[in-house]
């Protein structure tokens, strides 16, 4: 009995030690050193403009529901310009599911290589660790990252999306540098901010990734003029909109923005001038207000020019990615074009009386009388074959050749260019069939006589 009981014994003993002896290995191995790894997947913008935020001197509240903008301004009696200012995920939110809008708000690729980003380490009761300064693609060229395994941190991430600045944090205790002491100091309302935070446990003798996605803390606005619908060229646009602080103070916490400064006018720089469609190269702007406003303070469009036009009461949400279009299109009006009475309809000018009509006459009276029904031509011919007085029967210089398709028009549909056999005076031209049926649609018609298919409607 004393030998089994010794033998159980040290078996028990031997098997303990074993035990014991792994779980101390591991334990070791959890609590050595930890290699971190930095990975920059791509940034964000935050869809419903959730980020914490205050403004010097007053806080503004911006109600989430305010999605799509719009407002429209008469330029003059010649045009209107319609403003949509949108969040970009909601461009079209009728075809859009919620898991794309998620998806369309985490631009992977919109951060280029060769940024420059921080990231600073503090322990789970908010004391300074360290930091490291990385350039994007270029991680390994800065000292690895080692921490103690088994310890739980905290990691902040940030950028100003600069291939050659990076704000250093600032401690308003040198003393006692803790997160809550931690913050970004002058950041200009101009720089791209972003910032990423993960609370995370390391392992020791191994290599623990951190994957970032950055968020961006203030608005991006990229504008569009579009005047396709006037039939001009932009010859001149400027512009800018009202709601930029001039500085920034980022708690490096939880990203809490304090703006300071007066409000100033951040400008809008387009590209692609003299046509119809201009680009403005996207506007990085520090505000938060539902009273921004849209100030345009030159725009030619053709023979129009307008100046120091003022669109109110705009919303800007910090972190919220914005579209904001402009579309000129032209007031329907009564004016005199090329020496001719005419009207404008749907951005396209019209003579008002017909080729050979009496022009001293009201075009508009009714009934009509016979010295408003002009003169007849043939397709594609310059010459006139018959006018209103012309009596029934043949007609004696009727030509029976048929021209070609092009003889009035040598471009197409959507490029027309009038040709010499043209009829029509300086500064006009046959219409296309688009066109004749874009007026049909942006008026109301009433027939006078009857259609029908007959062989006299027709060359012989």
């Amino acid at each position: 009995m004393k030998n089994s009981c010794a033998t159980y014994l040290s078996v028990f003993f031997i098997v303990w030690i074993s035990i014991t002896g792994c779980k101390r290995d591991g334990l070791e191995k959890q609590q050595g050193k930890a290699d971190v790894r930095i990975r920059v997947i791509g940034s964000s913008f935050d869809g419903s403009g959730t980020l914490a935020t205050r403004s010097s001197g007053s806080d503004q509240a911006i109600h989430p529901s305010i999605r799509i903008q719009e407002q429209r301004l008469q330029i003059g009696q010649d045009l209107f310009l319609e403003l949509k200012l949108f969040p970009v995920d909601d461009a079209e939110p009728q075809k859009m599911s919620a898991s794309d809008r998620k998806k369309a708000a985490t631009e992977q690729g919109n951060l280029s290589d060769n940024v420059r980003y921080k990231v600073v380490v503090y322990t789970a009761n908010e004391n300074y660790v360290t930091e490291r300064d990385y350039i994007r693609g270029r991680e390994s060229d800065t000292e690895p990252l080692m921490l103690d395994g088994g310890q739980p941190y905290i990691f902040i991430v940030y950028s100003i999306n600069s291939r050659s600045e990076l704000p250093p944090v600032t401690f308003s205790d040198l003393s006692n540098k803790t997160l809550s002491t931690s913050s970004l100091s002058d950041i200009d309302g101009h720089a791209d901010m972003m910032y990423f935070r993960r609370d995370m446990q390391v392992e020791g003798g191994q290599e623990n990734h951190l994957e970032v996605v950055l968020r961006h803390s203030f608005s991006q606005i990229t504008a569009k003029v579009d005047a396709t619908a006037t039939g001009y060229a932009i010859q001149a646009s400027g512009s800018g909109v009202v709601s930029l602080y001039p500085s920034a103070t980022i708690t490096l916490a939880d990203a809490f923005i304090t703006r300071s400064g007066t409000t100033e006018t951040a400008s809008i720089d387009f590209s692609g001038l003299n046509s119809a469609v201009v680009n403005g190269v996207p506007l990085i702007l520090n505000g938060h207000t539902n009273a921004a406003s849209f100030i345009i303070s030159s725009l030619k469009v053709g023979p129009v020019t307008a100046n120091d036009l003022t669109l109110h009461d705009l919303t800007i949400e910090p972190g919220v990615k914005y579209n904001l279009n402009l579309t000129l299109t032209p007031s329907d009006i009564y004016l005199e074009h090329a020496g001719q009475s005419a009207a404008r309809i749907d951005g396209i000018i019209w003579m008002r009386h017909n080729l050979g009509a009496n022009t001293d006459l009201d075009p508009d009276q009714n009934p009509s009388v016979q010295a408003l029904h002009g003169n007849y031509y043939q397709w594609g011919e310059i010459r006139v074959v018959a006018n209103a007085s012309t009596p029934a029967g043949p007609i004696s210089n009727w030509d029976h050749a048929n021209p070609p398709n092009n003889a009035w028009n040598s471009g197409n549909e959507s490029a027309p260019i009038k040709t010499s056999n043209d009829p029509c005076p300086s500064g006009y031209r046959i219409p296309t069939l688009n066109e004749f049926k874009k007026l049909i649609a942006a008026t109301t018609q009433s027939d006078l006589g009857t259609w029908g298919n007959s062989s006299t409607n027709y060359r012989a």
